[in-house]
């Protein structure tokens, strides 16, 4: 089922030992990534090198270093993270907002690792979906 109204929907995830708080990921679609960087005024680097394994030439996109690192990162960490209900030592809700998304991703290490670990098990599900579908279509 698809609901054009929201193509790629958040997952939530609820913290390790606090089933009060959560956030809601959301891996970003290539669209999200290109409209990022044309916000920023970043282009994709390109160049054609010998793959090592394959010895066949390949072209390979990557992303310049320009100065322009933490807005990127900023920006990437809004798209992610969708959402959250997080509480302060004083029992206070912390607001979802791009600042708190990107303080949290950048200053607290338990934090990102954990979202980082909530990405590996979304972008998994998605490649388990992905070879499920290509396994239904040749059948």
């Amino acid at each position: 089922m698809f609901d054009l109204n929201n193509l790629n929907p958040a997952t939530k995830f609820v913290w390790p030992d606090n089933e009060e708080e959560w956030v809601e990921f959301r891996l970003p679609s290539k669209d999200d990534y290109r409209d990022i960087l044309k916000k920023l005024g970043i282009s994709m680097k390109a160049e054609i090198k010998v793959n090592p394994v394959s010895k066949r030439m390949e072209r390979i996109e990557y992303l310049p270093t320009t100065g322009k690192d933490a807005e990127y990162d900023a920006e990437v960490n809004d798209i992610r993270i969708v959402d959250w209900r997080l509480v302060d030592p004083q029992g206070g809700e912390i607001p979802c907002t791009k600042e708190n998304k990107n303080l949290m991703m950048r200053r607290c290490p338990p934090f990102a690792k954990w979202a980082d670990q909530c990405f590996a098990a979304m972008e998994q599900a998605e490649a388990t979906e992905v070879k499920e579908l290509e396994d239904n279509f040749l059948q």
